[in-house]
């Protein structure tokens, strides 16, 4: 008992909270540069695809189509691996809220908003790495419309359409993803 200081625990826990904290918004800010990458995309799609005469594939804007894939796929990758480090840095709040509700049951509840506070910390994260990856799958969407706009004879509501069906496709992904991870964890 000479040992416990209340006022120990709470700077303990206070020093935990801003380093998970910093953490966590680390994992956004790590690929900020890499998002600025988004419209510059749209704006070279927009300005370098051009209508072939007479209609039909033209080699430019297949090349800036494929492009425009290439740096969906890339984008993807690099939000996964996000999300991983994001859902690292959670496993390791648990597990500092599990250790410490272990180690001071009778004061948890006194610390128990600093673990709320850092579970929707990390729910605004998750958050943002989602709407990124429906950005960059509007980006692709867009990027086919005007490849279907410029190659072929379909009007721009068909290549709407077909631009917003491909640019589901990496959130279906994704949804897939977390299907898959919570079967695992229901059955673990």
């Amino acid at each position: 008992m000479s040992e416990f200081s209340f006022e120990n625990i709470k700077s303990q826990v206070e020093r935990d909270k801003l380093e998970f904290t910093t953490r966590l918004n680390k994992v956004f800010s790590d690929i900020q540069n890499q998002l600025l990458a988004v419209p510059a995309a749209l704006l070279l799609v927009g300005s370098q695809m051009e209508k072939a005469d007479p209609i039909g594939w033209s080699l430019k804007n297949v090349v800036i189509w494929l492009g425009a894939v290439v740096f969906a796929v890339l984008m993807e990758l690099l939000i996964r691996n996000q999300r991983n480090t994001l859902q690292a840095v959670k496993n390791e709040m648990d597990l500092q809220k599990i250790i410490f509700k272990d180690h001071h049951r009778a004061i948890y509840h006194k610390f128990q908003d600093v673990y709320v506070e850092l579970g929707q910390r990390f729910r605004h994260q998750r958050n943002l790495l989602w709407f990124i990856r429906c950005l960059v799958g509007a980006a692709l969407g867009f990027t086919t419309s005007m490849l279907a706009v410029y190659s072929v004879e379909v009007s721009v509501c068909y290549a709407v359409l077909i631009g917003a069906g491909l640019g589901v496709v990496p959130v279906v992904l994704a949804l897939f993803n977390v299907y898959q991870c919570y079967r695992k964890r229901r059955q673990d």
